[in-house]
């Protein structure tokens, strides 16, 4: 059999130092699947023009919104076993932490770039790189400050925001292949965009790493004075496949 059951919880908040009312929402359309729960919160602006504010308004407003959650899931119809399962509900949700990983967004002040130590994003893999067969993955790329704090609950308001694009990694064993720049040529080249957008691939050896020191030896931080156009850089070091951001100011 398939399990499948929708659970919502929200309401409007009713402090003393709002102005108005403020709605919230956390929604999940089905608690067994893997899908997070969907919430919806006040805009940072709506939040901002609401409430009086002040840090003691704005903590008291937040602690409401954490508060009713507990409760919520705290509830003890919920810590019931399921028919057919030896799991409860309460076992299975998590609004708790997705609404507080959220609501950081009303807290977080965007640093300027020059002032920032770190100027670009990077992942790297496991070692001794090994991909089966060929799989292709949505990139993703903003250019611009956040709109939204980046936890899975936002994964539809930051795909909204940024450029994405298709990137296919064809099957690749770095043990069999030392030199790896056919493949990340092809990486590179592999790019496939929806209408009006674009992310430019790179390889390492079209632009200058930037190291954490001046020993070339030390990691690298970021890629920048690529050859050409250029947002994400592709690369391998050592048995590890990267990829870096660019920093884009420079």
């Amino acid at each position: 059999f398939e399990a499948s059951l929708g659970v919502s919880v929200g309401g409007v908040s009713g402090l003393d130092g709002l102005e108005s009312g403020l709605t919230f929402e956390a929604k999940d359309n089905n608690v067994f699947d893997k899908d997070p729960p969907t919430i919806t919160l006040p805009s940072p602006e709506a939040f901002r023009d609401s409430i009086k504010f002040s840090p003691m308004n704005a903590v008291r407003f937040l602690l409401v919104i954490d508060e009713l959650i507990v409760q919520y899931t705290s509830n003890t119809a919920l810590e019931a076993n399921i028919p057919l399962m030896d799991t409860s509900l309460a076992k299975i949700l998590s609004f708790t932490k997705v609404i507080s990983n959220n609501l950081f967004q009303f807290f977080v002040a965007v640093q300027p770039f020059e002032k920032r130590s770190i100027k670009g994003l990077k992942m790297l893999t496991g070692e001794n790189l090994v991909i089966q067969n060929e799989t292709t993955l949505e990139l993703y790329v903003i250019r611009g400050d956040l709109n939204a704090n980046p936890s899975a609950g936002n994964a539809g308001v930051l795909r909204d925001q940024a450029d994405v694009c298709n990137i296919t990694f064809d099957a690749f064993n770095i043990s069999d292949t030392p030199n790896a720049n056919p493949w990340l040529y092809d990486v590179a080249n592999s790019t496939n965009c929806e209408a009006g957008e674009d992310i430019a691939v790179c390889v390492e050896n079209d632009c200058t790493a930037v190291h954490q020191g001046d020993d070339i030896s030390e990691p690298i931080l970021y890629f920048q004075n690529c050859t050409s156009t250029c947002d994400v850089v592709v690369g391998v070091e050592g048995t590890k496949f990267s990829m870096y951001t660019v920093a884009y100011k420079n």
